[in-house]
């Protein structure tokens, strides 16, 4: 795991991708860091991304335990919004693609950790009403043409609903006001 404190991570990651940052554990299964490559254009995103994955493991639901893959917990509302967007069934289509590259990310962008950080940060980006942000967050969900698309971001209207819940979600756990 890397002890870069500043985070300069031109490394891969499990599936061939270059990493934007990393959340670390501990031995024992507790948040240890959380790591961002400075240098990327987007490492604000990658910082709420990382913090996403933070609040799965240690802040909403059981200590070490990651909250988004618990079928009936605090997230059950959120994980059946998620099933049913657009962006989610296009992944779903794309990880039964031929090529395998593209099937394997589209699969890793479909686990439910990476879904969840992906979402708080589009959560995160809605409440900051910071046009760089948003501009940002549309690089990972405007298509681009003659490739692949690969929707890592949901569209606005695809959105709305997972948003309102995850704000729901967080005001019973007393972290947003009514």
């Amino acid at each position: 795991m890397p002890s870069d404190p500043l985070g300069r991570l031109p490394t891969t990651g499990d599936k061939g991708l270059v990493r934007r940052g990393r959340f670390t554990l501990d031995r024992n299964g507790d948040p240890e860091s959380i790591t961002i490559d400075v240098q990327h254009p987007s490492r604000a995103l990658t910082t709420f991304h990382e913090i996403g994955h933070f609040l799965d493991l240690a802040g909403i639901g059981a200590p070490r335990g990651w909250e988004s893959l618990v079928g009936d917990g605090a997230l059950a509302e959120w994980r059946e919004l998620v099933l049913d967007s657009r962006a989610v069934g296009y992944l779903a289509n794309q990880s039964h693609e031929d090529d395998l590259l593209i099937a394997e990310i589209a699969l890793g962008a479909l686990e439910w950790p990476e879904l969840w950080a992906r979402s708080y940060v589009q959560y995160v980006v809605n409440r900051a009403g910071d046009l760089d942000l948003v501009a940002q967050l549309d690089v990972h969900r405007v298509p681009r043409t003659g490739g692949i698309y690969l929707p890592l971001q949901w569209d606005d209207d695809d959105f709305v609903v997972i948003d309102q819940v995850i704000e729901e979600v967080f005001r019973r756990l007393g972290w947003r006001s009514k």
